[in-house]
């Protein structure tokens, strides 16, 4: 932190002094680049932060923005492991234990319950998740998911899609569907 102020304080004395032209402009450029980069650090770090204690004040209980894992009332799968969770949304794992295909439905990539979902569930960010689709796809070995955009879109396709499985926060959760629970190994 110490370093952040210190290479503040010689921007701000540079540029306030006028002395632009004796301080090599390179140096110049890159601290002002190095500045940049540590604030953005600092931003994440503060939203990773408030992330955190949203998370820390679920005491147990169900938060009404915790992320819920749902599926078609049809599927015979009452609980997943985080990584089957992962295989599943990363496209890798096709069909559930009783040999049926799986349906995946997700938001699109800036949804707010999506990032949440990235972040939370799969521990990685929305971008990566994509990268493995495109892969996937661009290879000839997989496919898409379904795109959805709002919550009640989410609950009424699984609802209506034989061996569907999505995510909703908890707060919109209704009797049409089925909530999966993700033990985490």
């Amino acid at each position: 932190m110490f370093y952040f102020y210190s290479l503040l304080f010689k921007i701000a004395h540079t540029l306030y002094a006028g002395n632009v032209f004796r301080l090599n402009v390179k140096k110049l450029i890159f601290r002002t680049f190095l500045l940049g980069f540590m604030l953005s650090a600092m931003a994440n770090l503060s939203l990773a932060q408030s992330l955190d204690e949203e998370n820390a004040a679920d005491d147990g209980d169900l938060h009404p923005n915790r992320i819920t894992i749902i599926a078609n009332k049809d599927v015979d799968t009452e609980s997943l492991s985080t990584v089957d969770v992962r295989s599943i949304f990363a496209m890798r794992q096709r069909v559930w234990p009783s040999g049926e295909t799986i349906k995946v439905f997700v938001f699109s990539d800036n949804n707010p319950t999506h990032v949440r979902f990235t972040k939370q569930i799969l521990n990685t960010f929305p971008y990566n998740l994509r990268r493995i689709w495109d892969r996937r796809v661009f290879s000839g070995i997989g496919q898409y998911p379904t795109r959805l955009n709002t919550e009640q879109e989410m609950i009424d396709a699984i609802a209506n899609t034989t061996n569907a499985i999505g995510y909703i926060q908890h707060e919109y959760l209704t009797d049409e569907v089925k909530v999966l629970v993700v033990n985490n190994d």
